[in-house]
């Protein structure tokens, strides 16, 4: 396969192969990379392991209470075997990524971080194409579409 980036094609295959490149790393983390940080923090391969290990510990707790019990708020430290000492709610971020995990989670019927990371990047894929679309129906320049919706 030649690429000929001039052309309308080859800028066509060349964002195709951005995309695909960029979701394989996405993908690639999803699986390689837990939740469970033996770093303890930040750091340019993981990220925030906080982050991540909180969000699990939300899935966990709404998958063993309802989500009722805490209001839907995100969770902190609970590990999933039912006791809550310890455990409270914290409200100093949305809690959007914490819900929408748990609702994946409950919809998977499966507690798994691969599952769980792996819809969450396929939802992703699925909202680029949607806000692509949107964005091209009001903005005829498809490069600003392709730009908004990759950003």
């Amino acid at each position: 396969m030649k690429f000929n980036i001039s052309s309308s094609n080859g800028r066509r295959n060349m964002k195709i192969l951005i995309f695909i490149f960029v979701f394989a790393l996405i993908i690639f983390r999803a699986i390689n990379v837990s939740f469970y940080d033996d770093t303890k923090g930040r750091n340019n391969i993981r990220g925030d392991s906080y982050s991540d290990l909180n969000t699990y510990s939300t899935v966990l707790f709404y998958n063993d209470f309802p989500f009722s019990e805490k209001y839907g708020l995100p969770v902190w430290r609970y590990d999933g075997k039912g006791d809550t000492t310890g455990t409270f709610v914290y409200t100093h971020y949305p809690s959007l990524p914490d819900i929408t995990t748990s609702v994946y989670s409950r919809i998977l019927h499966n507690e798994g971080e691969v599952p769980i990371r792996l819809f969450a990047v396929l939802m992703s894929v699925i909202f680029f194409f949607v806000i692509y679309g949107t964005v091209n129906a009001f903005v005829p320049d498809k490069k600003i579409a392709f730009v908004s919706a990759s950003i």
